[in-house]
């Protein structure tokens, strides 16, 4: 083999190895770039589902302050009193 000839050859190897180095990169960005891209996302999953739990609860919270003052109210009561001896006498 020729000077030339091991030259043309090494050079042909570096420039393969430089190329695959090159895609190597590239292949860790895109993969750094997804698993970034995930984690954001994961992030905003958990973020969404605070608030939603947030919301169920203020909402519950609400619903059963306003049911607690309406039993307070004698009238509410008497209605529930009449409402309930008018479905036991019904059946």
């Amino acid at each position: 083999m020729t000077r030339y000839q091991r030259y043309s050859e090494r050079h042909s190897y570096l420039q393969e190895t430089a190329q695959l180095e090159a895609k190597a990169y590239e292949l860790e960005q895109t993969t750094a770039l997804a698993a970034e891209a995930k984690a954001v996302l994961d992030s905003w999953v958990r973020y969404e589902g605070q608030v939603k739990i947030r919301q169920q609860k203020e909402l519950s919270e609400s619903i059963i302050s306003k049911i607690q003052k309406e039993l307070e109210n004698p009238k509410v009561l008497q209605q529930i009193l009449q409402q309930s001896v008018a479905d036991v006498e019904s059946k």
